[in-house]
């Protein structure tokens, strides 16, 4: 099993991908601290393959996009997705901002819709409040990027509002 990243590294990666997004509705819309509560709830911050549930084995990467749906985005040119998708971090970012891109256009734009579809159920208000909290931290809130220190200086705001999405005791190894 991949060790999780650790809060400051996938805030920054995130960040560093949707500034690399050219649609408008990544970054505005669908935000970074979305996609960090999405990457908590669905993965622990892992780029790994779906370990439980219904769907087990189904989905991949830290926003466990559906394998059908990530055949499609990644179109022919590879041979093996899911292979490619777990070697590549900034890939599995990728993936999932453009199933949120895919999930978006299905809604016919309306978010929470887009987010149910992407998720497949309930989740989306705790993404939403996870991501209104992350957006109180001043840190996080005004930049693309977080510091180590800064990630330290604020790790209670920041366990508070990923638990609003999921507790788990892994949360301790994102500091």
């Amino acid at each position: 099993m991949p060790q999780p990243l650790k809060f400051y590294e996938m805030f920054n990666l995130t960040g560093r991908r949707i500034r690399n997004e050219p649609s408008e509705l990544i970054g505005e819309k669908y935000n970074q601290e979305l996609f960090i509560a999405v990457f908590w709830e669905e993965s622990f911050f892992q780029n790994k393959v779906q370990d439980f549930g219904w769907d087990a084995g189904r989905a991949v990467g830290f926003g466990q996009v559906q394998w059908a749906l990530v055949n499609k985005l990644m179109g022919t040119h590879h041979q093996q997705p899911k292979q490619a998708v777990l070697a590549d971090d900034e890939l599995s970012v990728d993936i999932s901002i453009k199933a949120m891109l895919e999930a978006d256009q299905w809604a016919r734009g309306n978010k929470l819709a887009a987010l149910k579809h992407y998720a497949g159920g309930t989740k989306a208000p705790l993404w939403t409040k996870t991501s209104d909290a992350l957006k109180q931290i001043p840190e996080i809130g005004k930049y693309w990027e977080i510091s180590e220190a800064d990630t330290a200086k604020n790790k209670d705001a920041i366990i508070a509002a990923l638990r609003i999405t999921r507790k788990d005791t892994i949360i301790s190894k994102l500091f």
